[in-house]
């Protein structure tokens, strides 16, 4: 439990220094990591196929949330990017 909490801690520690756009790579990352080894690892399991929705979910709400930065930069900033 302690080692945990450290990891955790570490890890907080890490994406704290990141820039927002390094988090979200680390996220798509982590994302892409978790689909392959979900696909790698198919199982018939019902809580192995919901993992896999909420991972695209996860990524497509990672994706719409970028689009729509971008165009609020395009549309409503003095210079747009």
């Amino acid at each position: 439990m302690i080692k945990d909490q450290v990891e955790e801690l570490i890890e907080e520690s890490y994406l704290l220094s990141l820039s927002e756009t390094e988090i979200r790579n680390y996220l798509r990352n982590f994302l892409n990591a978790c689909e392959t080894i979900l696909k790698e690892n198919i199982s018939i399991h019902d809580d192995i196929k919901i993992i896999g929705v909420k991972i695209a979910l996860l990524k497509y709400i990672q994706t719409r949330h970028q689009y729509l930065e971008f165009q609020f930069a395009v549309h409503y900033l003095p210079n747009g990017l």
